[in-house]
């Protein structure tokens, strides 16, 4: 009678997920968090307008949304908001995204910046 709630409780669904999806988000992740650090450096150092700064970003904001929309499948097929033991989940929605949003949310900042310091200098 154990056996199946260790069971449950040890193996989730994304474990059956191929391990090339979890290579690919985490590529696209690094690759997203890489581009928006160097997007938002750019954003305040660079005082003319550079031609390769608005598909840098689109290409980060695309790799960051990949990466976040992966997480959350996968924070959807695994974590529920209670267990089917009747506890809670391990945690929440904001907890679980938190990491992957980041590169998105910086490449953000850096079109901001740098769209505000570009007006400025006109």
């Amino acid at each position: 009678m154990i056996m199946p709630q260790i069971i449950l409780a040890t193996v989730t669904a994304s474990e059956e997920l191929p391990d090339s999806w979890h290579w690919i988000a985490l590529a696209a992740f690094v690759l997203a968090a890489v581009l928006s650090l160097v997007l938002l450096v750019a954003a305040f150092v660079v005082q003319n307008r550079v031609i390769w700064f608005g598909p840098t970003a689109a290409f980060a904001l695309l790799a960051g949304s990949l990466a976040l929309g992966f997480s959350a499948y996968v924070y959807k097929i695994d974590d529920v908001a209670l267990r089917p033991s009747g506890t809670e989940g391990a945690s929440t929605i904001g907890q679980s995204l938190g990491i992957p949003a980041l590169p998105v949310l910086a490449s953000l900042a850096a079109l901001v910046i740098y769209r505000i310091r570009k007006n400025k200098t006109r």
